[in-house]
C-alpha cells in the first residue's frame, strides 16, 4: 500500500504535489504598512532612487504547473507611488492532467496614489493550462498602469504552442463602477486560433497595456502613436473616458519588447525597473 501525503499543497489528478503562494502588501504614505507572504510567493523591496517605491515578486518554485495556485493582493493608498514587477518571466509548464495553474491578482489604488503593475512576460509552454484573474479598484484621484505580455511557446527553444488552455478574466472598477472587463479563452488547437486572421494572424506574442487615470489621456495616446512600430508587429492604441488601452501583436518577444518598454516609460513617466529590462 502506498500512502500519499499532500503536505498542505494542492495535488493534481495523478497525485503529484503542487505549489501555492500568497502575497498581501499594503503601502500608505510611501511606507510599508502590511507585508505578508506565504508558500512559494516572495516579495522584495529593492532600494529605489526614483520617486516611486519598487516591489519585486518571485515564485521560488520556479514556474507554474497544473494545480498550482498563486494570489497577490496589493493595496496602495494615501499618496503612495509604487512600481511592482517580477523577478523573471512566469513559465507555465505542460499540464500532466486536466487541471490548471491559476493566478489571482487583486489591486486597490486610492487617495491620490499610483500603482504600476509591470511584470515580466508569461511564457505558455506547449500543452500548458493556465487561468488568471485580475481585479482592480481605483478611485478617481488615483492612477493605475498595467503591462501584461503573453508568449505562446518557448520561442528561444524553437517551440511552437500547438495545444493547451488559456483563460483570462479582468475586471477594473473606478469608484466602484465597472469601466473595463475582459473574458478571454483559448482551448484545444491553439495554433489554429493564433494563425487565423480573426485570431492573432500568426502572432506568437500578445500584449495589453492599460492605464486608468484622472487626467486627459489623449495627449499620451498621441505620443504613443508617434513611436515607431517594428516591421511585422501590430500596435493599436485608443483612449476614452480616462482610460487608455494598447493592444500589441508580434511574431516574437525579441521583436516587440523594446517597443513595449518605450511605451510603458511614456505611460509611467519614469524609467522602468532594472529587473524588467533584464
Amino acid at each position: 500500500m502506498v500512502m500519499q501525503i499532500s503536505c498542505g499543497l494542492q495535488d493534481n489528478e495523478i497525485g503529484l504535489e503542487r505549489s501555492s503562494g500568497s502575497l498581501e502588501l499594503e503601502f500608505s504614505r510611501q511606507a510599508v504598512r502590511r507585508f505578508y507572504q506565504s508558500g512559494s510567493a516572495k516579495a522584495f523591496l529593492p532600494l529605489s532612487h526614483g520617486e516611486a517605491m519598487e516591489v519585486i515578486s518571485a515564485n521560488t518554485a520556479g514556474g507554474l504547473a497544473d494545480g498550482d495556485v498563486f494570489s497577490s493582493n496589493l493595496n496602495v493608498v494615501n499618496e503612495s507611488n509604487l512600481i511592482a514587477t517580477t523577478q523573471a518571466a512566469a513559465r507555465v509548464y505542460r499540464a500532466l492532467g486536466r487541471g490548471r495553474a491559476s493566478s489571482h491578482l487583486v489591486f486597490n489604488v486610492a487617495g491620490k496614489s499610483k500603482l504600476c503593475w509591470l511584470p515580466h512576460e508569461t511564457i505558455l509552454y506547449d500543452g500548458s493550462h493556465f487561468s488568471r484573474r485580475i481585479e482592480v479598484s481605483v478611485d478617481k484621484s488615483s492612477c493605475f498602469v498595467l503591462g501584461e505580455i503573453v508568449v505562446f511557446g518557448r520561442q528561444a527553444s524553437g517551440e511552437v504552442m500547438t495545444k493547451g488552455q488559456l483563460q483570462d478574466h479582468w475586471r477594473i472598477k473606478r469608484d466602484g463602477r465597472l469601466i473595463h472587463a475582459e473574458a478571454f479563452r483559448m482551448d484545444g488547437d491553439i495554433r489554429r486560433v493564433l494563425g487565423h486572421r480573426a485570431g492573432a494572424g500568426e502572432a506568437g506574442v500578445m500584449a495589453t497595456l492599460l492605464m486608468v487615470g484622472s487626467e486627459d489621456l489623449n495627449p499620451l495616446m498621441a505620443t504613443l502613436h508617434q513611436l515607431p512600430t517594428p516591421d511585422g508587429a501590430q500596435i493599436e492604441v485608443s483612449s476614452w473616458e480616462g482610460k487608455l488601452v494598447a493592444r500589441i501583436l508580434a511574431a516574437t518577444l525579441y521583436q516587440i519588447k523594446p517597443s513595449i518598454g518605450a511605451m510603458l516609460e511614456k505611460m509611467i513617466s519614469s524609467p522602468l525597473p532594472r529587473t524588467w529590462a533584464l
